[in-house]
């Protein structure tokens, strides 16, 4: 095996003579019309350059690009611009290096913009974007994605993680409007040029739910979620899905390259089908956490046994655990107090890595041992899940499991450490509502 430095160092010529001997080619028979067997000697011998139309022929003939016989590397500077933008788009997805990927995508907009590789360029710019926002930078992922979002190429049915992650930004940034603005596009889009992708409905609809539900109004929203998943209930398999990506890519006019390729490659992306799944779960355990505040108890039972067989299919211990957190909920507005506890006990197992997620589980373990009449045992599980909930900033979940202990306590006759345990509610409300105020600005 030759050392990677040995083709560096070859000259066009040498490189050339090279292959032309590996493939067991005289010089004559490498030569033809327009490139005859006097020149290729003097280009072999380095007395001569090669015309662009000479590297063409001869590149031809020997089963290589241009590009490898004027530098040696084995694939186009294009392509290996390509298959760096692949890594670093799967790299980001499986949770790699953010800052060392972040100026990967940085590098790869510029050598784009320099060689006028437009789609390349775009689907970079999109990676800084998506980079930023996992870094939490919310002010300058959006001007990345914004940016990328007015090229026009970028579509709800290609990039639905564009949108998505568009709007949590712009809500996150205090720009609600605009983040339901672009959701509710995405979404009249969907439903003009592809009705039967529910999954990815269910997905913006979801999204479009956790936005306004973080603002304390969730019941319309609520509905469309719930039609939405509803439309999801027979999720098309992969290769129908597939086929019709195809078929909407095909439709088009052609004046948008960018788009076309962007609508094959999500044909062709086996791992957006498992993450379909996954968002179709987490969109379901939403509707139902948002049934669950509302008190119907009945209706969000069904979401939670659809949530369960998706993730059945391969969750992650992170949804699985908030699965069981609110399936504990529903236990303990159903009376079932020991399933409940199971239910929680094992929710707050799950989420041993996820200190503000566990929070939420030990307070429905608390609540579940509260409901059994366990107050003693409770009252340790609530200040433990506050504690839990407040250090990851969760200030509104830590509000309403105080307001859950204080009613408990005034249930059991106990009206001072109620009344010192709602002020506790009201002051982590406060703090809440600064933190909103702070991100607004």
């Amino acid at each position: 095996m030759r050392h990677p430095d040995a083709a560096a160092e070859e000259s066009i010529g040498q490189r050339i003579r090279r292959l032309r001997l590996e493939r067991g080619l005289s010089q004559r028979e490498l030569a033809e019309p327009g490139i005859s067997y006097a020149y290729l000697s003097r280009i072999e011998a380095g007395q001569r350059a090669p015309s662009l139309k000479a590297l063409r022929i001869v590149a031809r003939k020997l089963g290589v690009t241009p590009e490898h016989l004027e530098t040696g590397a084995p694939v186009s500077l294009a392509v290996a611009r390509e298959l760096r933008l692949t890594d670093a788009e799967l790299k980001l997805r499986v949770n790699g290096d953010l800052p060392a990927l972040e100026a990967t995508f940085r590098q790869l907009v510029d050598e784009a913009r320099a060689e006028g590789e437009t789609w390349l360029e775009l689907r970079a710019r999109v990676g800084v974007g998506l980079a930023l926002a996992c870094r939490r930078e919310a002010r300058e992922a959006i001007f990345h994605l914004e940016l990328a979002l007015s090229s026009g190429s970028v579509s709800a049915l290609a990039r639905p993680d564009v949108y998505e992650t568009l709007a949590r930004c712009h809500a996150s940034n205090g720009s609600s409007d605009r983040a339901l603005e672009l959701l509710d596009a995405a979404l009249a889009e969907l439903e003009r040029t592809a009705p039967e992708e529910v999954v990815t409905l269910a997905r913006l609809a979801g999204a479009r739910a956790a936005i306004v539900g973080t603002n304390g109004n969730g019941g319309g929203p609520r509905e469309a979620l719930a039609d939405a998943l509803e439309r999801a209930q027979t999720v098309p398999d992969p290769f129908a899905r597939a086929r019709m990506y195809a078929t909407v890519a095909n439709g088009g006019d052609g004046a948008d390259p960018a788009a076309t390729l962007a609508l094959r490659r999500r044909a062709y992306g086996v791992l957006d089908a498992a993450d379909d799944v996954r968002e179709l779960a987490r969109a379901h355990l939403l509707c139902a956490d948002l049934l669950l505040a509302d008190g119907s108890v009945d209706q969000a039972g069904p979401h939670l046994d659809r949530a369960e067989r998706l993730l059945a299919l391969g969750g992650e211990a992170l949804d699985l655990g908030r699965l069981r957190t609110r399936q504990s909920r529903r236990a303990v507005e159903a009376g079932e107090h020991d399933e409940a506890q199971t239910l929680a006990q094992a929710a707050a197992e799950l989420l041993e890595d996820h200190p503000a997620e566990q929070g939420e589980a030990l307070h429905a373990l608390a609540s579940a041992a509260a409901a059994a009449g366990n107050l003693e045992e409770a009252e340790a599980t609530f200040r433990r899940a506050i504690e839990q909930l407040a250090g990851g900033r969760r200030w509104r979940e830590a509000a309403n499991a105080s307001r859950d202990w204080a009613a408990r306590l005034r249930a059991a006759g106990r009206t001072e450490d109620a009344l010192e345990v709602m002020d506790r509610a009201t002051m982590l409300s406060i703090r809440g509502m600064g933190a909103e105020v702070r991100r607004a600005r």
